[in-house]
């Protein structure tokens, strides 16, 4: 690195850095739990709010739950924690 641009990193950065070396062939990256889960979490489409309303109005409707509800309900809540499961 010549003197140049040696100031001009400095001056950018208030640190004076080498550059680093080019990435060889085994480079590789690893993405903690937390960053995975962000990337899930962006690929699920959006909320759609005015559904979420409905349903929670319908729920508050005393009419509206039953018990075959609430068993359809715990059954589709207790499948996705196992498919979670199976998938670690």
């Amino acid at each position: 690195m010549n003197r140049v641009t040696s100031a001009a990193a400095y001056q950018r950065n208030g640190v004076h850095t080498e550059p680093k070396p080019a990435a060889s062939a085994g480079d590789r990256v690893d993405l903690s739990d937390h960053a995975r889960m962000v990337a899930h979490m962006q690929a699920m489409p959006e909320v759609r709010l005015e559904l979420v309303e409905q349903a929670r109005s319908a729920i508050d409707d005393p009419a509206y739950l039953s018990d075959d509800r609430l068993n359809a309900a715990l059954d589709s809540l207790l499948d996705d924690i196992n498919s979670d499961e199976a998938l670690r």
